[in-house]
């Protein structure tokens, strides 16, 4: 079993354990979030299609899941997320990542977290102490008048994060979320 395997193991079994604490209410901009539609393939219920499920019946696992909901939730509301990002960029003073948590149907919770307190503050939502450098690294490189940085949980606890575009600028998204408040 790789690296990345036995991870996503040990996050699935610390899943019942994820905490429950809710992140601090975020902006107004939170009412602009809209969840993407579910791109998830249905159930198939011809005969051949009731045999197959029958045969194996146990599920099939997307290991890409969470990066697929991650892109999704992006492309849905860069706008949104661009604004926050720039927000908390403005306000902390130094680089951070914009966290997701979308665990179930109501509205995800977002936040800012700056760099200086991802090793603290990345642990109590459930996230491995071994992705931490990794997000840092991130967070180091990336250029915040262009990109942000966005972490994303899901629903089955798996965790994906990508330095993203918006397709504006941060500034811009600002700009243009601020006029719509």
């Amino acid at each position: 079993m790789g690296r990345q395997a036995k991870l996503r193991q040990q996050r699935k079994q610390a899943g019942a354990s994820f905490p429950s604490k809710e992140l601090p209410p975020d902006s107004s901009w939170s009412k602009f979030l809209k969840k993407p539609v579910s791109t998830q393939k249905k159930e198939n219920t011809s005969l051949l299609g009731k045999f197959k499920a029958w045969l194996n019946p146990l599920p099939k696992v997307d290991k890409y899941q969470a990066c697929l909901e991650s892109h999704d939730f992006f492309e849905e509301n860069n706008v949104v997320l661009g604004a926050f990002a720039w927000s908390g960029y403005q306000k902390k003073h130094q680089k951070g990542i914009v966290f997701v948590l979308d665990l179930d149907d109501s509205n995800p919770k977002i936040d800012y977290i700056p760099r200086k307190l991802i090793k603290t503050t990345m642990p109590r939502y459930g996230v491995e102490a071994s992705d931490i450098p990794a997000i840092d690294s991130m967070v180091e490189i990336y250029e915040p008048e262009t990109d942000l940085v966005l972490v994303y949980v899901n629903g089955a606890r798996e965790m994906s994060t990508a330095v993203e575009k918006p397709e504006m600028t941060p500034p811009e998204c600002y700009e243009t979320m601020r006029k719509e408040i």
